[in-house]
């Protein structure tokens, strides 16, 4: 049987920009192009809701952003939005630097050894480490304390779910809505005891402990209008969200970018020259974000080829018309930004890992690659998704793949064992089948 992935590639190809096909009962339209995409996330957003299986995610995420609808979501996007602009998170660069540290530090003596690594394994360690750092503060780094297990427990938790949906049809109609599904004795008692550490956690905070951390940040937030701030259990359903939406898109880019580096010497030239221009050997600081634009353009290269997030599922409310085609109310609508970004007419050469496709345009260029990016449709490249669902964290992830792109990359060259050609794994999102091992050479 085909993969998810290897079926839509194949409807495009024989179809064009927009396939009709039935799930069951259901009628199922694949859009390609930047135009369709930008009718589903901005011109008629308003009749486009959250699809396949986020409401089997409910009992874990509770009404967090993610599965959140309505006024509701429209209210928490407001309260929160303002702790993910990007003028706030740059405060967390020591932070995240630090951490990274951590990491390199461990990596010695496989180096030393010349021992491989599960360079995928590493990436989930070190994003999970990182968002914990952010929303709990130093306590979530002892590995050892229940904070750290309870995490760990809501990752299982996600990941077996991802599992389930993928590979078992009737967990697929249950996602559906088409047989009733409930929720496993076992996942209720591993969910309360998630739940008992992370009330623990706010409880303390609000009792008047000083952390600085995220989590102190969502407690403390008012409501504009009316002043109030969220109840405990809409920090809990926050603080889990953002925990599991931080943790593995970020592990999964970083993944494919070492991948694509190892795969592209004269990418990685590159990089080496503009690590060594601009720092020297010191570690980055926020100021040297602006300065580090080719370190940039290789995590937008990656995000472009690999996006963790590779297929985006709405539900159309009412009847809906995209390009003289005729979208009844209740149907799905997939927008894969896998697809959209290797589209031919907006991407030369798309299966070319080129990271100065993500030039900034300059005025007055005679640049290809200047033109190209100025001409190029906003929703030809969406790796964050889009409009006013758009993921509220791609400024923390843009800068924490920046940060760490560069740190490992003044230390380290990752190099693929035997040239071992990796497959994308296509569930929720986009893995690598069978992890990234890799071997570390000392620069």
């Amino acid at each position: 049987a085909h993969s998810p992935l290897h079926c839509l590639i194949e409807g495009t190809r024989g179809y064009g920009d927009i396939v009709r096909f039935r799930l069951g009962p259901l009628s199922v339209f694949l859009l390609n192009h930047p135009a369709y995409v930008q009718h589903v996330f901005q011109d008629n957003s308003r009749n486009y809701r959250k699809g396949i299986g986020y409401a089997q995610m409910k009992p874990l995420l509770g009404n967090g952003l993610l599965v959140s609808e309505g006024e509701l979501w429209l209210h928490q996007r407001r309260m929160i939005q303002p702790n993910f602009h990007r003028q706030y998170i740059v405060r967390l660069t020591p932070l995240m630097t630090e951490t990274i540290d951590t990491l390199l530090a461990r990596w010695e003596s496989n180096a030393a050894a010349g021992e491989p690594l599960d360079v995928a394994a590493e990436m989930a360690r070190l994003t999970r480490a990182l968002i914990c750092r952010v929303l709990f503060g130093s306590e979530a780094l002892d590995e050892s304390n229940e904070l750290a297990r309870a995490l760990d427990l809501a990752a299982q938790l996600s990941d077996n779910f991802t599992m389930r949906l993928t590979r078992n049809p009737l967990a697929l109609l249950g996602a559906l809505g088409f047989i009733p599904s409930r929720t496993p004795a076992p996942v209720k008692q591993a969910i309360r005891e998630l739940d008992d550490v992370i009330y623990q956690a706010i409880a303390e905070r609000r009792a008047g402990r000083v952390t600085g951390d995220l989590l102190s940040a969502l407690i403390h937030l008012r409501d504009e209008k009316s002043g109030e701030s969220m109840s405990d259990k809409q920090v809990r359903d926050e603080a889990v969200t953002i925990f599991l939406a931080g943790n593995e898109t970020a592990a999964i880019a970083l993944t494919w970018l070492w991948y694509l580096l190892a795969q592209n010497p004269e990418a990685e030239q590159r990089l080496d020259a503009e690590l060594v221009q601009v720092l020297d050997g010191r570690t980055p600081a926020v100021e040297d974000l602006a300065r580090l634009e080719y370190t940039r353009r290789v995590v937008h290269e990656t995000m472009r080829l690999y996006p963790p997030a590779w297929m985006i599922v709405r539900t159309s409310v009412a009847d809906d018309e995209i390009d003289g085609w005729h979208i009844p109310g209740g149907s799905l609508v997939i927008l894969s930004p896998y697809l959209t970004h290797r589209h031919t007419d907006f991407w030369k050469d798309p299966e070319a890992f080129e990271p100065a496709r993500f030039a900034e345009p300059v005025e007055n260029s005679r640049s290809k690659n200047s033109r190209r990016v100025a001409e190029r449709p906003h929703y030809a490249y969406f790796p964050f998704g889009g409009g006013a669902r758009q993921c509220m964290g791609n400024h923390l992830g843009l800068m924490e793949a920046q940060l760490t792109t560069a740190m490992v990359a003044q230390r380290y060259r990752l190099q693929l064992l035997n040239d071992r050609v990796i497959q994308p794994e296509a569930m929720i999102t986009l893995r690598p089948r069978g992890g990234m091992p890799m071997r570390l050479e000392r620069k």
